[in-house]
This record gives structure tokens, sequence and C-alpha cells, in this order.
């Protein structure tokens, strides 16, 4: 999207957080945002300079916005997860006002 903002204020506007704990330790995780516009943010536990390379494609009109978004394996871990492997996984959707 053109004039996206990444690692933006997402806090005013409808967003989705994600977080991802892949060690299963519920104490570190990452967490990507993504708002209606498209604007992302991201961190590493509370480290807000951890900086992957993530893809983003968003869609919205009057009364609906989706997205889609890729995050490569090499942005999370050094190693593919194999089968058995489990993570925690967290979906959080923020509606201001």
């Amino acid at each position: 999207t053109e004039g996206r903002r990444h690692d933006a204020d997402l806090r005013r506007h409808d967003r989705l957080s994600i977080r991802l704990d892949i060690d299963r330790d519920y104490v570190t995780w990452y967490e990507f945002g993504i708002d209606q516009r498209g604007w992302t943010t991201d961190s590493c536990w509370e480290n807000s300079g951890y900086d992957p390379k993530w893809h983003v494609a968003s869609q919205a009109d009057a009364t609906h916005w989706r997205c889609e978004i890729a995050i490569p394996w090499d942005q999370l871990t050094p190693t593919h997860p194999t089968p058995g492997t489990a993570w925690g996984l967290a979906l959080e959707r923020t509606a201001p006002g």
C-alpha cells in the first residue's frame, strides 16, 4: 500500500495483533500488528527494535477490512519446525470506540 508505515502507532485504529510463542515458555513472544490501513508494527517480546521482513496485503471498504500476512520461517527461527512441533498462538482484535 502506498504510504504504508512500518512500526506505526496503531492504537487509534481497528487492528489485529498476532502473538507467536515459538518455544512455548509463556514468557517471550513475537508480536505482529496490522491495522485497517495496512500499517504494521512488530516486536520480539517487548523489544520494538526487532525488525523482521514480513509481507502484508490488505484491503478495506466502508464496512469491512481484510489482510493476508506472510512471515518467513527464518524471521522467527533458524530452523523450520518439524512434525510434532507446537507453538503458542494468540490473536487479538481491537476496535477502538
